[in-house]
C-alpha cells in the first residue's frame, strides 16, 4: 500500500468532511487532472467508509480505466472484490444482479449505466431525458 500524495490525502480529507457534514448527502466531484491520482482517492475514501457496494462509471468498458481499477484495487484495497461485467446490457445487468449483497466494487461504462436495462427505460428517444 503507499502512501498519499498531499494533494490525494486533503482530497480524502475533504470528501469525507463533505460526506459526513451533511452539505450534501450523496456524492461529490474528483475533478483532478489526469494521472493525478484520482482513483487512488476514490479507494482510501471507500475504505474509510467501509463502503461494502461501489459502483465506478468510466468512459469504456474495454480501454484502459478498468484495468487500472483492478490494479489499483488489488494494491490498495486487497480484501475487495472488482467486478467488471462483459456482454451484452442483458447479460451485464443479469452479473449484477446476481451479486445481489455481495461487497464489491463494480466498474461500468456510462453508456451500460444510461440505458436499460442498467439504466432506466424511457418512452421516447433515448438520447433525451424526459421532463419530470
Amino acid at each position: 500500500m503507499s502512501d498519499l500524495w498531499p494533494h490525494q490525502g486533503a482530497a480524502v480529507q475533504q470528501g469525507l468532511d463533505f460526506l459526513h457534514g451533511g452539505a450534501m448527502p450523496g456524492g461529490f466531484g474528483l475533478f483532478f487532472e489526469q494521472r493525478a491520482g484520482k482513483t487512488r482517492v476514490a479507494i482510501e475514501i471507500a475504505k474509510q467508509l467501509k463502503a461494502r457496494r461501489v459502483l465506478v462509471l468510466c468512459p469504456s468498458q474495454h480501454g484502459s480505466i478498468p484495468k487500472v481499477w483492478r490494479r489499483e484495487l488489488q494494491a490498495q484495497w486487497p480484501n475487495s472484490r472488482v467486478v467488471i461485467p462483459e456482454g451484452t446490457g442483458r447479460e451485464r445487468a443479469e452479473e449484477i444482479r446476481k451479486l445481489a449483497d455481495e461487497p464489491c466494487v463494480v466498474v461500468i461504462n456510462y453508456e451500460s449505466a444510461y440505458n436499460f436495462p442498467l439504466g432506466p427505460k424511457f418512452e421516447g428517444p433515448r438520447s433525451r431525458i424526459p421532463a419530470e
